[in-house]
């Protein structure tokens, strides 16, 4: 329940970021919350790291494949055409 308590907070506080446009100092908020599991910034760094803004195709593949092991669909089609690029 504390690790809960936790993504949540940090959630709170990476939104608060990004309503600022202060995405750059919330990307490594986001990734920890991704590496801690949470689906909704896993995809988002997805599509944050598939922009042209932010293109980073490796980047990319890492978030996808964390969504993909957390059975999101639309992250493994990600992830497989990642894969055949």
């Amino acid at each position: 329940m504390a690790q809960e308590q936790l993504i949540n907070d940090l959630k709170k506080e990476i939104e608060q970021l990004k309503n600022e446009g202060r995405v750059l100092e919330a990307l490594p908020l986001m990734k920890q919350a991704a590496n801690w599991g949470d689906l909704e910034n896993q995809k988002e760094l997805v599509d944050l790291y598939l922009s042209q803004e932010y293109l980073d195709k490796k980047e990319a593949y890492i978030y996808a494949r964390l969504a993909a092991l957390n059975l999101d669909l639309e992250s493994m089609y990600i992830l497989a055409q990642l894969l055949l690029r």
